[in-house]
């Protein structure tokens, strides 16, 4: 992920919360600054902020990942504003 970083090393794995959800993380061990969840992580390879533009993020992803969630989502929009 970082240029700059010699010698590689992290661990992805699913974290347990309080609440009992689980997730999966990953941590940076060179540099804890690249280390959080799947959405973070995706938002420093693509220099998004999440704070101020989640769904942009989900629409990077998205489209990144060829899910047509967003196009599907657009897509019954168009066919209900179509129909009487």
């Amino acid at each position: 992920m970082r240029e700059d970083d010699k010698h590689p090393s992290c661990k992805l794995y699913r974290n347990q919360a309080l609440d009992g959800r689980s997730y999966y993380y990953l941590h940076d061990f060179g540099d804890s600054r690249f280390s959080g969840d799947c959405f973070f992580v995706a938002s420093q390879v693509l220099n998004i902020n999440p704070s101020t533009d989640f769904v942009h993020l989900l629409k990077m992803i998205d489209q990144d990942m060829c899910l047509g969630v967003f196009d599907r989502l657009t897509n019954r929009k168009a066919v209900r504003q179509a129909s009487p």
